[in-house]
């Protein structure tokens, strides 16, 4: 099957781009991590490679299936979210790797780790703000994600989250099933992460199993430890599954001083209600999460990627020329305000303002341009920057 693109609105095929492979540095099942370099225009990018347990010589139902599946995850354009960039395929493994830049810092629980000093809201609420835009189609389709986790979310070198591996055991196991490998892999990602619901039946992940997930990753990113740390695996699924049970709340002073105040708990422990329909939606969970007490609550006004994960830096000068040209799907469509717009009769203005100071009240409110609502930030509600935190509604 041909994976060529035929237009710059499908991932390119870098594998006569990528350079000096080195690696293994992790290794899972379904993946294997290596680093490579990629050179464009003079310049020399570093990226991660992961190589797939997908191979070239697949029959044409997977293979169509992995086109598939590719072309979606390179539509997701969010500062919070992993930029993926391409493919590549290499000869002498016969296997995919699907590429991204290099997150020098790990993932969000090594980067805790060697900087206990770094706050945990700003992460939590960053990871909120990526999960609704998935959830809320921001890219143009709904996605769950399905494998929420720690180790899933990276930390660009400004410290801020960046969403990754999107529910990409499920997808490489459908790919197996379709040919003769024999792969097959959990449903439900890591159990200690996974709604119970996923656990007693042959359900795929929700946005609501997504949301308890997140409840799991913010009680790991305060405490350090994942949910049911200190327990066997079987006791943890008879808590979970027979006995209807929460992860108890972290005693530590430790997970109160980095920010688990009751306030906090309240919000982890709604989304980890047993019954799916009782978790409040990740757009709520993020709204409440801004209205936190917390210098970053309220966000510049203008959007951008991390610099050293800006999208430029890596599509081909086609790819932004009809991006400039043609908006699409395929950008983040968010619009930078240069001159003052006059936004009366646009704006669905809240009750109360999520933070206030002696000069004015801020408002995240909704905008609506022609049915497509966007999240903004409006000072006293009567001028609107575009949010660094805007979500397609």
């Amino acid at each position: 099957m041909e994976f060529s693109s035929v237009n710059n609105e499908e991932p390119p095929d870098l594998s006569q781009e990528i350079t000096n492979v080195t690696g293994p540095f992790a290794s899972g099942a379904f993946c294997d991590v290596f680093k490579g370099e990629w050179k464009r225009d003079g310049k020399v990018c570093v990226v991660a490679m992961k190589r797939l347990r997908v191979y070239v010589d697949q029959p044409e139902p997977a293979l169509q299936l992995f086109h598939r599946e590719v072309n979606r995850w390179f539509k997701f354009r969010h500062p919070h979210i992993l930029p993926f960039l391409g493919y590549s395929i290499e000869n002498d493994f016969r296997r995919f790797s699907m590429i991204s830049p290099w997150a020098n810092n790990g993932n969000c629980m090594q980067y805790l780790q060697k900087h206990p000093e770094a706050r945990r809201l700003p992460l939590v609420r960053q990871v909120a703000d990526a999960l609704d835009y998935l959830h809320s189609g921001g890219a143009g389709f709904s996605f769950v994600h399905g494998d929420l986790k720690g180790d899933n979310v990276l930390v660009a070198d400004n410290g801020e989250a960046l969403l990754a591996d999107f529910g990409l055991a499920r997808h490489v196991e459908a790919m197996c099933s379709l040919s003769q490998t024999g792969l097959k892999l959990p449903n439900v990602g890591h159990a200690r992460f996974a709604a119970p619901e996923l656990l007693v039946t042959d359900t795929r992940p929700t946005k609501e199993s997504d949301v308890y997930a997140f409840g799991c990753l913010g009680l790991q990113i305060f405490s350090g430890d994942a949910p049911f740390a200190r327990m066997s695996e079987g006791r943890m699924l008879v808590l979970k599954v027979i006995e209807r049970s929460k992860p108890s709340r972290p005693e530590n002073q430790g997970a109160i001083s980095a920010g688990l105040d009751d306030e906090m708990w309240l919000l982890v422990d709604q989304c980890l209600e047993y019954e799916p329909s009782s978790r409040p939606s990740i757009r709520d969970v993020f709204l409440a999460l801004c209205a936190k007490n917390d210098v970053d609550a309220i966000p510049s006004p203008r959007m951008t990627i991390p610099s050293e994960l800006a999208l430029d830096n890596y599509l081909s000068p086609a790819y932004q020329n009809q991006s400039q040209a043609s908006p699409s799907t395929n950008t983040s469509d968010v619009d930078v305000f240069d001159g003052l717009e006059d936004l009366t009769g646009m704006l669905v203005l809240p009750k109360d303002p999520f933070a206030s100071d002696m000069n004015s009240d801020a408002y995240l409110i909704e905008l609506d341009r022609g049915g497509r609502r966007e999240k903004v930030l409006s000072e006293n509600a009567i001028f609107a920057a575009a949010s660094p935190n805007l979500v397609q509604l």
